[in-house]
């Protein structure tokens, strides 16, 4: 059986970490986008959560967002938040406020000096962690 994995580009990496730390100590919320698993492209979402530990997006930023994402023939692989002072693992609100099981679930953690980022495959209130590869 072939395990699943994404691709992510070099720059898209780069622009979803620095967001993450320009935002500190809030967490980022974004789509990450591309076809046939490779990622390509990010589309940050403004967090407009007063608690510095969840995110939360206006419905009308949401549609702008994937408005924009199928302009570009793209599709969501994949939906992404930091963690700012926790490791990079789904909490139980992430889980049960995940949109679509077919969308990836992608978390960088700035916990550590240098930041951590993991991808999940969600169903419901598990996961499984899947293989992400930044192509430089």
């Amino acid at each position: 059986m072939n395990e699943m994995f994404l691709t992510m580009n070099l720059n898209v990496h780069t622009e979803m970490i620095q967001a993450g730390l320009r935002n500190l100590p809030n967490e980022i919320c974004g789509f990450l986008s591309g076809r046939n698993n490779s990622i390509t492209t990010w589309t940050e979402m403004k967090n407009i959560s007063s608690n510095h530990n969840t995110f939360f997006i206006h419905k009308e930023t949401v549609e702008e967002a994937l408005i924009s994402i199928e302009k570009m023939s793209e599709e969501v692989i994949a939906l992404a938040h930091s963690h700012p002072k926790t490791n990079p693992r789904p909490s139980y609100l992430d889980l049960r406020n995940h949109p679509n099981p077919t969308v990836k679930m992608v978390i960088v953690s700035f916990k550590y000096k240098n930041p951590i980022l993991k991808c999940y495959d969600i169903n419901k209130l598990t996961y499984k962690e899947i293989s992400i590869f930044v192509n430089k």
